[in-house]
């Protein structure tokens, strides 16, 4: 069954490391109905793979006790994300909904976050893999795709993130010299039903949370 990140193992399939990322995005795809914290944990996994990869790429030494917090208040960053306020508010909220589902003792994820979270990722991949220049054109989410909750699915355990030296070194740093925005084509109708269904219940959430 086709599924949202799928664009991915088209580019694993020339430069092999690239299946981590898959593996991350796959997983948050297909728990998220069923295991809506392990979910949002492997959105976050996949968010600081791909935010070791930029600042190998971009010459930072990546130390393993650097977090995603870290990572993410280095110059560098700014310097990758270049302005693009949409992008940047998708990288903190993949951060802010993965940092809950990864941490003992605070508020579970449900779906509805989850969901919130795996639609903010799909945008930061799109972003990373467009000005890495190694996709082309990025196919527009689909939440169509996503299956109805089932006890089928198996909760499966990521590894760490970690640098992978093929992944750097099939980027051209020249095509981070001044990174640009990445358009991503518009949901059909279809989709943004599904979707505008699930942000208007997380605000609603995030309103009651508020007050």
């Amino acid at each position: 069954m086709a599924k949202n990140f799928d664009y991915i193992r088209l580019v694993a399939d020339e430069i092999s490391s690239f299946k981590s990322l898959h593996n991350y995005c796959r997983l948050a795809e297909e728990q998220q109905p069923i295991y809506p914290d392990a979910s949002a944990n492997n959105a976050r996994k996949a968010l600081e793979w791909l935010m070791k990869q930029m600042l190998k790429i971009k010459g930072v030494t990546v130390d393993e006790r650097m977090t995603l917090n870290d990572m993410l208040r280095l110059p560098e960053t700014d310097a990758f994300i270049n302005h693009d306020y949409r992008f940047s508010d998708d990288i903190y909220l993949v951060k802010k909904i993965g940092n809950a589902a990864s941490h003992d003792g605070a508020e579970p994820v449900n779906r509805v976050k989850a969901f919130r979270c795996l639609r903010a990722l799909y945008n930061v991949v799109a972003g990373f893999m467009g000005r890495w220049d190694a996709v082309k054109n990025i196919p527009p989410f689909d939440a169509t795709l996503i299956s109805a909750p089932t006890t089928t699915v198996a909760l499966v355990t990521s590894p760490e993130p970690k640098v992978e030296m093929e992944v750097v070194n099939s980027v051209q740093k020249e095509t981070l010299d001044d990174p640009q925005p990445v358009m991503i084509p518009r949901e059909s109708l279809e989709s943004e039903a599904v979707t505008r269904k699930y942000l208007i219940d997380y605000m609603l959430e995030e309103a009651v949370g508020n007050s």
